[in-house]
């Protein structure tokens, strides 16, 4: 039996009205972090939700916004509290101050997709590949899985804000580090 379609749902503007809350982003500086505070308090958007909930009847429903990561627990209470159905919540990492509209499309990205960028593509290979051979293993216990797949995103950028985001899953030893050679192999480990 396969998979039902997605449905996929921007948070902000779709489903919840960010008006309210705009001026903290309209003021120079910007001040982001109001901005997500004030969710709390977004009211539904009517048309929104109603298709969410419609489309949770044929469909897997996958929410992907570029709220950061602390806002989670706020988030899903505030689709309790206005009867959005159960799905998928995807959002940015605590530290991703990428654009919206960049961020959101990596996150869409499956595990097991490969890179439209073939050399990028042929690196996130090299990169699992390397990091399966290092014997880290869950959580630093050792094994053979210690990474199940790397996206690389690019963009055109001035070099002084170049942005590396490391997704990651909770490390027993809470920290690990290698210096490698140029052919990827360990030079030594540092910890």
């Amino acid at each position: 039996m396969s998979a039902p379609p997605l449905a996929v749902f921007d948070v902000d503007g779709v489903l919840a009205d960010v008006r309210h809350r705009l001026r903290h982003v309209e003021q120079r500086p910007k001040n982001w972090d109001a901005f997500f505070d004030a969710a709390v308090d977004d009211p539904p958007l009517a048309t929104g939700v109603a298709l969410a909930q419609a489309s949770a009847k044929d469909c897997e429903v996958v929410y992907v916004t570029g709220r950061p990561e602390r806002c989670r627990a706020d988030t899903l209470a505030w689709f309790v509290r206005h009867g959005l159905p159960e799905g998928t919540l995807s959002m940015r990492g605590a530290r991703d101050r990428r654009p919206a509209r960049i961020a959101k499309l990596e996150l869409l990205r499956r595990l097991d997709d490969s890179n439209a960028d073939p050399v990028l593509g042929e690196l996130e290979e090299i990169i699992v590949d390397k990091a399966n051979q290092l014997g880290i293993g869950p959580m630093g216990f050792g094994g053979r899985t210690t990474l199940l797949g790397c996206k690389i995103g690019k963009r055109n950028r001035v070099p002084a804000s170049f942005f590396v985001t490391i997704s990651y899953m909770c490390w027993a030893f809470r920290r690990q580090g290698i210096d490698l050679l140029p052919d990827g192999g360990i030079r030594t480990w540092l910890y």
